[in-house]
């Protein structure tokens, strides 16, 4: 009679790694051959320690202290404004009115960029208007562009 068929599993193959932090010979297994390699934990958190600071954190957020949104605004990283998000992030336009004005924007105040161009953030395209406000200019303006 002839022997059955045996495959082999790829999991099975090993080959012979060193440790990425202090260089120990390892065997894993084929399928994790280009992920880094450590001998045990330590190692891998001393590596971590070591090398995954700061902005080469693949986790790291607001390294040069701003963020742009989908649609071109501009968040900036400031953790201790009393506006703040559960990020620490604040919309731009509204860090510069609230300096040309002296004082803080409540957040019933909103604020219109003129010329509708919300990535201009320059103080003589914005005005702080209160909701309601708001909500009528722009509706204004959608009727105005429907009607032309």
């Amino acid at each position: 009679m002839s022997n059955p068929i045996t495959f082999e599993r790829k999991t099975d193959k090993q080959i012979e790694r060193h440790c990425a932090h202090c260089g120990t010979t390892i065997f894993v297994t084929l399928y994790r051959k280009d992920a880094k390699s450590f001998c045990n934990a330590t190692c891998r958190n001393e590596w971590a320690m070591i090398n995954l600071r700061g902005e080469s954190n693949p986790l790291f957020k607001h390294g040069n202290g701003y963020e742009r949104s989908e649609d071109g605004r501009v968040r900036l990283y400031m953790p201790n404004h009393p506006n703040a998000d559960a990020s620490g992030l604040v919309y731009r336009y509204r860090v510069v009115v609230e300096q040309s004005l002296g004082r803080y924007l409540t957040p019933d105040e909103h604020v219109h960029h003129k010329d509708l161009d919300c990535t201009n953030d320059h103080p003589s395209n914005l005005e702080v208007l209160s909701k309601s406000e708001h909500m009528r200019l722009h509706h204004q303006l959608r009727r105005a562009l429907r009607a032309a």
